[in-house]
């Protein structure tokens, strides 16, 4: 910012992560999205959201997402976004192993050509403008899946765990090793995040909503 924009004051950031890192969650991404946010108010840069964006996928590729907020059809590595009808209201319980995943290694490892099932991105896209959750989440795919979860079996643990526990649709959250279950009925979310943490003591244990963008 300070070069693209011919800043010549700095900025203090005091950083507290609520959003585990190394988690497969854009935690870092979000934090850039807001920091960007942040300096372009507090300088009265006037920069619009289209040269944020620009200047965010620059330094992660989930970073416009995070910009834009809402929901979103995602393409290329991730800066040409689609906005979509906003998703239902969600619980979303969220565990992550004491493990740490290289997403550099998930993509190298990557066999595009090897995978027959892929997502069928028109059918959830019409599942999220019916508001028709359930089916959402039973049509959940994520490919990275195949390469993470033969190297981290605990992953297959934790999606039976979360289908056992109530979960409408389980899956692993980009690279790993997060795994998130998606919940309609608070009780069942909340019971389910009191038998996690008492099943994994030693792992993060979130219990979240989605929300509307403001």
């Amino acid at each position: 910012m300070q070069e693209r924009c011919h800043i010549t004051d700095g900025i203090d950031i005091y950083l507290e992560k609520n959003i585990p890192a190394a988690a497969g969650l854009a935690g870092g991404s979000s934090d850039c999205a807001a920091a960007l946010i942040g300096i372009n108010e507090l300088c009265g840069l006037g920069l619009t959201l289209g040269q944020l964006c620009d200047l965010g996928v620059t330094l992660g590729a989930d970073v416009p997402f995070c910009l834009q907020k809402g929901t979103m059809l995602s393409e290329g590595i991730g800066e040409i976004l689609t906005r979509l009808p906003d998703l239902s209201p969600l619980w979303v319980l969220l565990i992550k192993p004491d493990i740490s995943v290289s997403t550099g290694y998930v993509y190298t490892h990557l066999k595009l050509d090897e995978i027959t099932s892929h997502p069928d991105t028109e059918h959830l896209i019409d599942c999220i403008r019916r508001h028709d959750d359930a089916t959402l989440a039973r049509g959940l795919s994520n490919v990275l899946e195949t390469v993470t979860i033969p190297e981290y079996p605990i992953l297959a643990e934790l999606k039976r765990f979360l289908s056992d526990n109530g979960a409408i649709g389980s899956l692993m959250s980009g690279s790993g090793p997060t795994t998130y279950g998606l919940y309609q009925d608070e009780i069942l979310a909340r019971m389910a995040l009191k038998k996690a943490k008492e099943q994994y003591q030693d792992y993060d244990v979130l219990l979240c909503r989605t929300r509307l963008p403001e």
